[in-house]
Formats: C-alpha cells, sequence, structure tokens
C-alpha cells in the first residue's frame, strides 16, 4: 500500500532501502569519553564537563527517547507498561545551589539496576566495564582481584547494567536500543593520549558481543586522530564503529550536536557498514580519511582524497562502492598496543641539517614528515640526515602539506627522498600517518613480534582498512576477463544482458532501469522457486536485487560454483548482504541449510555474520539449529567435517557453524526487564531462537550442545513461561553432567573462558566439565579448516588466526531460583529421586543423587 504523502513514498521506495538491515530494534553502545557535546553552561566557568549530564539530556529529549517505544519493540500494548515509562528517573544524586550535580556512584546505580519490579526505568543493557577504567567505575562492593574476574581476550571486566533508552521509530520503522557509557572523569579530546585510544578499543572489544554497533562521542580537536587510530587497534572490525560530536553542547537551544547524534544513530542503526567512521555535518566520512578544518563552522571536518561514505539529505545515499567488506574468515580483535616512538615533522624553508639530525635522534623509530606539493622538499640541506636515519632502521612516511592531493616521486626531489629510504605516503593524512606507523610499529615491539623494518615500510604503502588510494596499476595490454562459467546464475544474467532487459555491467550501476521481459520473468521464476524463502516474491526491476537473489537460490542449492560465477563476474559482494525476502540474506539460506561451501564463498565475498532477519535470527543461530536438532533427530546422521568425502552435499551444519565461529559470529545479548517485559525479551527474535536452543538441551542433557550455546553468547540464567531456567529442566531430567556445568557456572562465572587441550588442540568444552556418556556427539573444533593463505607481509601482519572468543554468560546463574511453584532446581532432583526410588530404577536414582550433590556444593 502506498504511503499517501508522496514525498515519504519516494524516500520508502529510494535505492537505500534495499541495503537497509532487516531488523527494527538495535542495540547501541554510545561510549562517551567527554567533549563539547555533553557539556553543561554554568555562570561561573562556562562550559564545564558535568557527569551524567548528557544522558540526562537525551533521556528528557523526544527526539532521543521514546517511552512508549518499549512497548512498541517488544510488541505489548502502550496501556501495559504505564507507570514503568517515565523517563524522569534520576541520573544525579544531588544538585547544590550553584546548579553543580553529583552524580550518583556505581553502587547506587547497580542497586537500582539489580531491582527490577516496580522501578521506575523498564529496560536495561548489560555493559561490561573493563578494570582499565578509573577505579571510580568499580562497584563498591569489590574485592576481587583480576584473577577473580572473568576475561575477554585477556582484559578483565565486570558487569553492570546501565539504563536504556530508545529512539522513536524512523521513518523506516527501525528504533535504536542504546545505553550510554561514560568516562570518568570526561576527557578533553586536547588531553587525549595513545592509551586513551587502547581504552576506547578494548571498550568495543568488551562490549562487542553484547550490541549491534558503537558510537563513541569524542571532542572535535584530536576526533580525525582518534578515528585513524580505531580504525587499525579494531582488527577485522564487523559492525559500524561511528565517532562524533559537536561544536555547540546539546545543551543549547541551537545546537549541532543533536543533528550529528542522531545522524550517528540513523546510520548505525539502519546500515552494516562496518568501518570505524566519523560524522559530521550530515555526512559520514571513513575515519581514517578525515581532517578537521574549521574550528568555528558546523561542517568541521572533511575529506579531500575522499567521497562521504553517507550523505543523509532528505533521502540518504550510502556510497556502496567505498564500503569495505570482509574478504577473510577471521574473529574481531583489538590490538592493545601502540608505540609511542613516533613523531611528527613538518618541513619548512630555512630547515637546517642539525635539527633534523637532533629530530631523529633518540628513540625516534618512525617519523610522519609533512613536505611540500606532491612530496618535494629540499635536496641539499639535509637529505644526508634523513638517508642516515632511515639507514638506521628509523621508518620516514612522506606525506603532503596540502589539503588535497598525493604524494609522488615525479619530481627530482620525491625521487631524491624514495631513494634515501623516505617511503611516500601517497593521500593519507598526517594524522592517519602517524596512527598507522604507530600501530605498524607496535606489532614489531611485542613479544614474538614478527614485522621487521621493510615490512612496515611495505605495509605503509599497501591500503590496510582504506586509508589510501593505491596507485593505478598500468597494463601495456588490456586484459581480458575469464570466460564466464555455464552456470545458472551465469545463464540468467546472460540472457538479461542479451536481451538488453537489465545493465549488469561491471561497473554494477544502480540508477539504469528496465523492464523485465517474459523470456527473462521465466528464468526468474524458475530461480524464485528453488530458494529457501518463505514470502512470495516480486520480480525484481534491479541487477542488485538479482543478484542477491541467485545467490539465495545457489546457497539453497549447495551450488557453491554459482556463487563463485557470482563472486567472479556479477560483484557479489557488493549485493552479498542484501536480503531480498524476509531479511534473509544468502548466508542465512546457506547456514540454515547446512551449505558449508557456500557459507566460505559467502564469507569471503563480504557476507555479515551479524545481520538479523526480520525473526530476529543471525546466520549462526540458523547453523546451530541445524547442527544440535536437525542432524540428530529422526536417524538423520550426517559426516562430520573431518570425515566428509570431497563433492559430498549433504547438510554439513558443523562446518557452518565452525565457519561463522572463525569469522567472529556470536549471539547478541544482554538486555534485561522488569516483569512486563521480560516474556517478550526471553521469547521474542534471536534470543527467544537461542533461548529455546538452550532450554532443548538441557531438558535432553546435551552438555556438549549446551557448552557450545553458551560459548557463543547464550544465557542459561534466562527462565521460560513457567520460570524454569535450564538447570530446573536437566534437574529434572536427572542429567548430572548438565547440571554440574551449570552448577558451576553459578558459582564461578570465569568457568567456561578457559580453553581446554586435548591432545595439543583446543577444543569447545569447559575444562570442568567431563563429557557426557549419552550425547557424545563431536563438537565444531576450528582446527577441522585448512587455515586462509594470505601473502607477505600482511600474513605477518595479520599473525595466525585467533580461536573463536568464548563469550562468558551473561548473567549469573542463580541456583536457588524458583519456577512459578515455588521448587529450586535442587527440589526437581529430590522429586526425582523419590520417584526412581519408588519405582525401583537404582540407575536413575543414583543419577539424581549426583545432581542434589552438584546442587549442594558436595558433588
Amino acid at each position: 500500500m502506498e504511503h499517501p504523502s508522496a514525498a515519504v513514498a519516494v524516500q520508502l521506495t529510494s535505492k537505500a532501502t534495499r541495503d537497509m538491515i532487516p531488523q527494527n530494534v538495535v542495540k547501541v553502545l554510545i561510549i562517551y569519553t567527554g567533549g563539547t557535546i555533553g557539556m553543561k553552561n554554568t555562570p561561573q566557568h562556562g562550559y564545564i564537563p558535568a557527569p551524567g549530564f548528557l544522558a540526562r539530556c537525551l533521556a528528557l529529549s523526544t527526539r532521543f527517547h521514546d517511552p512508549s517505544g518499549y512497548a512498541h519493540a517488544f510488541g505489548f500494548p502502550e496501556r501495559s507498561v504505564d507507570g514503568l515509562l517515565s523517563p524522569n528517573v534520576p541520573l544525579v544524586e544531588t544538585v547544590s545551589a550553584d546548579g553543580n550535580e553529583t552524580p550518583l556512584k556505581w553502587s547506587e546505580l547497580e542497586r537500582r539496576a539489580s531491582v527490577m519490579e516496580g522501578q521506575e526505568w523498564p529496560l536495561f543493557n548489560a555493559v561490561n566495564i573493563p578494570t582499565t577504567h578509573s577505579t571510580t567505575l568499580l562497584p563498591a562492593s569489590t574485592s576481587l582481584t583480576s584473577a577473580d574476574l572473568p576475561q575477554i581476550n585477556g582484559t578483565s571486566y565486570f558487569r553492570s547494567n546501565l539504563p536504556a533508552l530508545i529512539s522513536p521509530a524512523s521513518l523506516y520503522g527501525k528504533r535504536t536500543l542504546y545505553s550510554v557509557l561514560e568516562y570518568d572523569p570526561l576527557l578533553d579530546s586536547a588531553e587525549m593520549t595513545m592509551s586513551d585510544w587502547v581504552k576506547i578499543a578494548i571498550d568495543v572489544e568488551c562490549n562487542y558481543g553484547l550490541f549491534d554497533a558503537f558510537i563513541v562521542l569524542h571532542g572535535t580537536d584530536t576526533m580525525s586522530y582518534t578515528a585513524s587510530a580505531l580504525s587499525f587497534l579494531l582488527e577485522d572490525l564487523g559492525k559500524p564503529v561511528i565517532l562524533t560530536g559537536s561544536q555547540i553542547p546539546l545543551s543549547e537551544l541551537r545546537n549541532d550536536a543533536a543533528e550529528n547524534l542522531l545522524g550517528a544513530l540513523t546510520v548505525a542503526s539502519h546500515f552494516n557498514i562496518a568501518e570505524v567512521g566519523l560524522f559530521f555535518d550530515n555526512k559520514l566520512f571513513r575515519g581514517n580519511r578525515t581532517s578537521k578544518v574549521d574550528t568555528v563552522g558546523l561542517g568541521a571536518f572533511a575529506s579531500p582524497n575522499m567521497q562521504p561514505l553517507v550523505e543523509l539529505g532528505v533521502d540518504i545515499t550510502v556510497n556502496w562502492p567505498l564500503i569495505l567488506r570482509p574478504t577473510t574468515i577471521r574473529p574481531f580483535r583489538a590490538h592493545k598496543r601502540l608505540s609511542t616512538h613516533v613523531a611528527s615533522l613538518r618541513i619548512f624553508p630555512g630547515l637546517s641539517s642539525a635539527t633534523v639530525r637532533a629530530f631523529l635522534g633518540g628513540d625516534v623509530q618512525g617519523v610522519v614528515m609533512e613536505s611540500y606539493g606532491a612530496g618535494n622538499a629540499p635536496t641539499k640541506a639535509w637529505l644526508d640526515e634523513l638517508a642516515k636515519g632511515c639507514a638506521r632502521g628509523v621508518v620516514v612516511v612522506n606525506t603532503t602539506q596540502c589539503a588535497k592531493g598525493t604524494v609522488t616521486d615525479i619530481y627530482a626531489t620525491g625521487k631524491a627522498l624514495t631513494a634515501a629510504g623516505v617511503v611516500p605516503g601517497a593521500d593519507m593524512t598526517p594524522e592517519c600517518a602517524l596512527a598507522k606507523l604507530s600501530y605498524l610499529l607496535s606489532k614489531s615491539e611485542i613479544e614474538g613480534g614478527n614485522l621487521v623494518v621493510d615490512d612496515i615500510r611495505q605495509l605503509l604503502r599497501i591500503p590496510l582498512r582504506g586509508e589510501l588510494t593505491p596507485p593505478p596499476q598500468a597494463h601495456l595490454l588490456p586484459s581480458s576477463p575469464d570466460p564466464e562459467p555455464s552456470t545458472f546464475s551465469g545463464r540468467v544474467l546472460g540472457a538479461m544482458r542479451s536481451a538488453a532487459e537489465i545493465e549488469t555491467a561491471a561497473t554494477d550501476s544502480e540508477d539504469q532501469h528496465a523492464s523485465t521481459s517474459a523470456s527473462t520473468a521465466k528464468l526468474y521464476a524458475t530461480a524464485a522457486t528453488t530458494t529457501a524463502s518463505r514470502s512470495t516474491v516480486k520480480t525484481p526491476v534491479h541487477a542488485s536485487a538479482l543478484v542477491s537473489v541467485l545467490a539465495c537460490r545457489a546457497s539453497a542449492a549447495f551450488d557453491a560454483e554459482d556463487l563463485q560465477t557470482l563472486a567472479v563476474h556479477h560483484n557479489l559482494a557488493r549485493h552479498a548482504n542484501q536480503a531480498p525476502w524476509d531479511g534473509r540474506t544468502a548466508l542465512h539460506v546457506a547456514a540454515s541449510v547446512g551449505a558449508a561451501e557456500c557459507v566460505q564463498v559467502l564469507l569471503e565475498n563480504g557476507s555479515s555474520v551479524y545481520i538479523k532477519d526480520v525473526f530476529g535470527r543471525t546466520p549462526l543461530s540458523e547453523a546451530m539449529e541445524g547442527f544440535l536438532f536437525r542432524r540428530r533427530s529422526g536417524g538423520l546422521v550426517t559426516p562430520t567435517t573431518a570425515t566428509r568425502a570431497e563433492g559430498d552435499q549433504s547438510p554439513d551444519w558443523e562446518g557452518c557453524v565452525v565457519l561463522l565461529r572463525r569469522a567472529g559470529a556470536h549471539f547478541v545479548g544482554g538486555t534485561t526487564s522488569g516483569q512486563v517485559l521480560a516474556a517478550a525479551v526471553s521469547y521474542g527474535g534471536e534470543s527467544g531462537h537461542v533461548n529455546e536452543m538452550v532450554w532443548r538441551t538441557a531438558a535432553s542433557g546435551d552438555l556438549s550442545g549446551l557448552q557450545l550455546l553458551v560459548e557463543c553468547g547464550a544465557d542459561p540464567s534466562v527462565s521460560n513461561s513457567f520460570g524454569q531456567t535450564a538447570l530446573h529442566l536437566a534437574s529434572q531430567g536427572g542429567h548430572a553432567a548438565v547440571v554440574r556445568y551449570l552448577a558451576q557456572l553459578g558459582r564461578n562465572r570465569s568457568s567456561v573462558q578457559r580453553d581446554s587441550t586435548v591432545n595439543g588442540r583446543t577444543t569447545l568444552r569447559s575444562p570442568e566439565s567431563p563429557p557426557d556418556p549419552h550425547h557424545n556427539v563431536p563438537i565444531p573444533s576450528v582446527t577441522t579448516l585448512t587455515p586462509i593463505r594470505v601473502p607477505s607481509p600482511v600474513a605477518r601482519l595479520q599473525g595466525r588466526t585467533p580461536p573463536p572468543q568464548k563469550l562468558p554468560p551473561s548473567s549469573p546463574l542463580d541456583l536457588s531460583q524458583a519456577d512459578r511453584w515455588g521448587r529450586t532446581a535442587a527440589d526437581e532432583a529430590r522429586l526425582g529421586v523419590a520417584n526412581a526410588q519408588t519405582g525401583g530404577d537404582v540407575t536413575a536414582a543414583q543419577r539424581f543423587l549426583e545432581c542434589v550433590a552438584y546442587l549442594e556444593g558436595s558433588g
């Protein structure tokens, strides 16, 4: 049905809508480091950072917080949450006479967050607080050491609940559920250091499994430096990370803060742009391409050598050909070190050789030189000093002082610098060159680092995060492409080209439209009927839509060769994340049917493991359901990944799970609520699907399956509609091994994070839990697949592919929790003992007695 407003109808049918993520509620963590955006105007001191002030401003603004959105987002009538929707929960302890506020201590926030019933605030997001934060952020009751706390990739943290705000629905029906993690103390961007950049990266890493996207609020003075550094520190990033701020605080009536923050939230919640971006003045730039160009104007940032990734106007314009996409199967990880032995040298007429000699001395290991024009510098005055420094191992990268342009060696002076060992920095900004140099040098400083100076000099010329434009490759003769294989997709798209009805040239032009002929429609109908779609499909009129349709068809048909055809000849990477039906991408389809080879092709061509369909399911939850239940039901037994014969096209859900986990897939959790909304959170979307799998594996005694679910981020403490947790269900069935595992989770939250090794290889089983004799099914191992080979020196930079991250439980298990009938898990086990003894089943009675012993702490 068309919208009655023609202007709105145009926006709802724009090209941008085809690439929007399907899910309607996106979880975002706002990391508030400081800056003008959250400052408060005081009579005595002017603009000052005020703890808690920004969060309260957002909570009181109808543009940033829609209380009725809780009801709409989770499918409840609005009247059912009356009394829980007040946005006036105080975030400050007291307000003094001069207007200064004393922020609530974390102990008080913890107390308010822990008691859900009757609270004014209906929803909280779990947030992991690394111990690298100031001690004032630690709970008042903490007497724990880092060894006692759970860890993520070596970083200890504790979990806290922060109030969650929800935005009004956008024109496209999407909302953002977000919390604000505020630094203490708030930082002026001029005071930012490299350790602060690492701190932000650690915050993203520790909360990566809990949120869909991240926004960093930052002062404008050094925002480009931070954006550049984060682009390198956040390795194999698969989710949006957007920096923004403002020139005028949000508290002022006329400001740019609201538009910048709303714009960043819009991009983060509508598109899967897995890059570190910088949003300002209705434009999203690639973060490492930006520089601050204006101290007073609202368009404070520019990207002279690259167009914006996204522009927000009446329509949302996304420059998809510029968006980076994953091409390797590696999990996200934050690099936690930067070299401080770097410096920036801006040359000027008359710069003496003595100054250059002193500058290159000491412990300097890397220098960003800002030269004239296209990379020119005087060769007579101090070129020898540069050559001596480079010979000693100092890495010097040459950037231009001009705002726009690139460094080349077309002039004699530029050639002389290159001959002396100076690396031309192409069109990198000085901010980015400094961050990249610091990052690469840190890779050689760490223990076991395998980068040498020559590697660093080569890597400076290579775009690692899209930070520079590589020089065009000259060819004496135009290269002819390989002939297109005669696959299904090749025949369909070939027929469309020959009929001249839809242009599918290599440039993938999206502004050319054509109608579909009867013959093409017949071919398309054949493709549509063989897909795994659950909806009626209309014939698309864009070639890009057809590529995604054909990718779904190939995935459903286990046709990896056809996917390769789309990848090589039809730019599959551009369309891999489009969802023709029900928000299901080709990766969803491949994972649901167990097409592991197709999953690998898709992951190597830009498919995201984090996109959720309209049912809230990710490819991992689809593959996990197949591995845990379909493979074992009805006597269906398929070969394991290790024993599978070449060419075998039977479902391989195990291989799908391995590949998806190696690419960093996980379940997103960490939202808690009061009683009114508990059912929606427990049963809705991916959380509901995952919770059902947790309950089923626990009830059936499937220890290995339950462990795998927990390690992927499932929460075993969630209760069903009868108030029963996985522990209740396992106790009812007398599954002693499962009860022991869950009881240990309740006593030691970090138990599932310790790696276990069997015969020298990492497994996915917790070391404290014995194998379950009733469900001895092999668990996917990351060692069953051949490592991806990448060329040197990039291979040495990336290092060994890390194992999948084992996520800690979302919340600790309460062993004394009672269900609707007032029975605890121990009560269920005792009841099982009594029933087994009455029936004369000695074996069953022994199993239930073991459950009782584990639950009472004597097992």
